[in-house]
């Protein structure tokens, strides 16, 4: 996280995701080199309703497995403006009020595709 002191106080200016990467030498793992988002990457919500996010994995080395959940889930999700819309651990958007924001999509190795929301 990123920190600037205000008034003699951390204040969280901005955070970022830990990416787990497999070496290119590992025999049973590979990494994801793309995101495939099956649902619309451009949404307009009405406040209130909520959507799904589907999306897959494209893998560097298809043969070979991803690694397991207990690094880091298959995709993580975050909001440009929670104040617009949230989304939760399972990709599910939820509109808060009328704006603008843009949802991104992490893989395990922080590869990113980004969803824009609108809501009205």
């Amino acid at each position: 996280m990123a920190y600037k002191l205000v008034n003699g106080k951390k204040i969280t200016i901005a955070k970022s995701i830990t990416a787990h990467i497999v070496g290119r030498l590992n025999t049973k793992f590979t990494n994801a080199k793309d995101i495939k988002i099956l649902s619309k990457t451009e949404l307009t919500l009405k406040k209130k309703t909520t959507s799904v996010i589907k999306a897959q994995t494209i893998l560097v080395a298809p043969k070979k497995k991803q690694i397991a959940d207990t690094y880091a889930t298959e995709f993580r999700y975050a909001s440009s403006n929670n104040k617009v819309a949230t989304v939760d651990k399972t990709g599910k958007i939820t509109a808060v009020k009328k704006g603008t924001c843009i949802i991104y999509v992490y893989s395990r190795n922080g590869y990113t595709k980004k969803i824009n929301v609108t809501v009205k």
